[in-house]
């Protein structure tokens, strides 16, 4: 009996160890990032394999949490999607990665549930590790063993040892190198969020749709691809910026900048490792010349000036202001209040009349400083589109500020492949040690993947969230110059007011550029860059741009650098591709777009 009894157990122990197995396989984390390498300040890339129940009646959901694994309740971060598809699948999600002062107990989680979220049906985590490398390039080639392949090595022995002997060693230091066979490459641009360059060295023909439009959209956004040409086996990938000469040098797609090296036996790429294309970056970081630091260019400067100079700002009463206010409060208190009672020969009433009128002053205060406060909700839309004149596609950024005059909680709409990056490091939510020595943060981000991803915005009053998000617009045409001095607009948009900057650094103020039309540049006003530019400190300039409206001109002449050349910049009030909705609520709209073409330059 004692026998059957044990044998009984064990079976009912192996079932539910079987049981268990089965349903920790139904979710499985297979990758985070690239390599686990992961970048804080973009997407992050998670790849599951999932492998639902067969039988379920219910919709499903994936839910992923990225927190810290601590005795007491910390920040938790959650991103979930809706599982469309039966059958076992392999997906690719973005997310965010914060990080605190250390990597030390970080974990993702990837949870299958039903989609009313009360039953978890399996789970996966997985701790995260350091993300660190300062400068990582990611080799697409292709065999049948990556670390035997003689291209993989040949293409890393190229950029990795190539230069003078202290170039290799500052290299050794900071580089670090992704092999990837072509199938292996991210499907969506934001895959390769953690990479500085990618070295495309395998056939084109190895890599999807999908893929090769990834490899295409990461360029535009305003990163670095270098080419080997014979090793791609193909003359149509981006094939409108590969005629002429080769070694010209970067040419501008974009945002972005396309090296083509002829082959590796050429040893071109050993050349673009080492000598003038290194320069020192933040100390005696290395940085890949051809892509612009992420704190430096046209493309920051517009973007934080459009932001800075246009989107909603809650003032509050100056220093100067208060100390009149307390002085005046001062005054009549102390003196007037008691030299009024004394009169009267009621100095008794001053138990009465004191906090009377220190109340009066401090509603007067408050209505002072509500005066200026939005009486409704606004959405600031400040779009960037970068273009090049040899192709209609932009890329796109889009930049939100939420602004509120009421505590308020909502959701934003926004569509599915817009990716919304992670908050700048200055807007990044900080933990605060409390009195019990345990830290406190705000609420974690809550945000909905989808076809129509939504996002919670919880607001106080007088509050305002910033949203950055990242697309491509298919425009009906480009910028271009047909001949000299003659521009044409075919982007299907008008413009309110444009700015061109030619080769010399001249700047012609265009005015209003209507759809379709062509511009000659001769009959534009213009202007050198030395009396253009604006080159104030910006602690000078911040209080200066508190109120009132500011031009293109404005904001141009804050970002232009001396050596940004050959640049149509366009602004128009039109409204946007996709704009934001705010559930629940019908906020008021500030439109701001504009586009930026590199012309007249292949090369830079």
């Amino acid at each position: 009996m004692n026998q059957q009894v044990r044998k009984s157990i064990l079976c009912t122990l192996l079932a539910l160890v079987g049981y268990s197995s089965a349903q920790a396989q139904r979710i499985h984390i297979e990758e985070i990032g690239l390599r686990g390498y992961y970048s804080t300040s973009t997407p992050t890339r998670i790849r599951l394999h999932v492998d639902p129940p067969a039988a379920s009646a219910h919709p499903l959901l994936i839910r992923i949490k990225v927190g810290k694994k601590t005795s007491y309740p910390t920040r938790e971060d959650i991103f979930t999607a809706k599982l469309d598809s039966p059958g076992p699948q392999e997906l690719e999600l973005p997310f965010f990665i914060y990080t605190a002062n250390n990597y030390e107990h970080e974990y993702v989680k990837a949870d299958l549930l039903y989609e009313d979220e009360k039953q978890v049906i399996a789970s996966d985590t997985a701790e995260l590790g350091h993300n660190g490398a300062n400068t990582l390039i990611a080799i697409l080639c292709n065999g049948s063993s990556i670390n035997d392949n003689a291209i993989c090595n040949e293409t890393q022995s190229q950029a990795l040892f190539g230069g003078t002997e202290e170039e290799r060693d500052k290299k050794n230091q900071n580089f670090k190198f992704v092999l990837l066979k072509g199938t292996e490459s991210p499907d969506a641009w934001w895959g390769y969020g953690s990479v500085d360059t990618v070295i495309l060295a395998a056939p084109i023909a190895s890599l999807s749709e999908l893929q090769r439009s990834a490899l295409e959209q990461y360029l535009r956004q305003g990163s670095t691809l270098i080419v080997l040409e014979k090793e791609i086996a193909d003359d149509n990938f981006l094939s409108s910026y590969r005629k002429g000469d080769s070694s010209a040098g970067a040419i501008v797609v974009g945002a972005g900048k396309l090296l083509l090296v002829p082959s590796l036996g050429s040893k071109k790429l050993e050349d673009a490792f080492s000598g003038a294309s290194l320069k020192p970056v933040l100390g005696e970081r290395p940085y890949w010349s051809v892509s612009q630091p992420p704190d430096e260019g046209l493309t920051w400067g517009i973007s934080y000036w459009a932001q800075h100079l246009w989107a909603t700002h809650f003032t509050f009463p100056r220093l100067l202001w208060v100390l009149i206010w307390l002085g005046v409060y001062t005054i009549i208190v102390g003196f007037v209040n008691f030299a009024i009672l004394r009169r009267m020969r009621r100095r008794e009433w001053a138990w009465v009349t004191t906090p009377l009128l220190a109340l009066l002053f401090a509603a007067g205060l408050y209505a002072g400083s509500d005066f200026k406060r939005p009486r409704n909700f606004s959405v600031d839309e400040v779009v960037l589109q970068w273009m090049d004149e040899q192709s209609p596609l932009a890329a796109s950024q889009t930049q939100l500020r939420i602004s509120s005059p009421q505590v308020q909680e909502t959701t934003l709409i926004a569509p599915g492949p817009a990716i919304l990056m992670p908050p700048s490091s200055g807007q990044r939510p900080q933990a605060i040690i409390n009195m019990e020595n345990h830290e406190d943060w705000e609420p974690g981000w809550e945000i909905r993947i989808g076809a129509q991803q939504g996002i919670y915005l919880p607001l106080l009053r007088w509050d305002f969230r910033d949203l950055d998000f990242r697309d491509f617009v298919q425009l009906p045409g480009t910028i271009h110059s047909d001949k000299p001095g003659y521009i044409k607009n075919e982007t299907g948009r008008s413009f309110d007011d444009a700015i061109y900057v030619d080769q010399n650094s001249k700047i012609f103020l265009l005015g209003a550029v209507a759809a379709g039309s062509e511009v000659n540049t001769a009959s534009a006003p213009s202007t050198t860059y030395s009396d253009f530019c604006k080159c104030k400190p910006d602690s000078d300039v911040k209080e200066e741009h508190a109120f009132g409206t500011h031009s293109l001109e404005e904001v141009v002449s804050h970002a232009l650098g001396r050596n940004d050349k050959e640049y149509f910049i366009g602004l128009s009030r039109e409204k946007p591709t996709w704009e934001p909705e705010l559930e629940g609520i019908t906020p008021d709209r500030n439109r701001f777009v504009i586009t930026i073409v590199a012309l007249g330059r292949p090369h830079d």
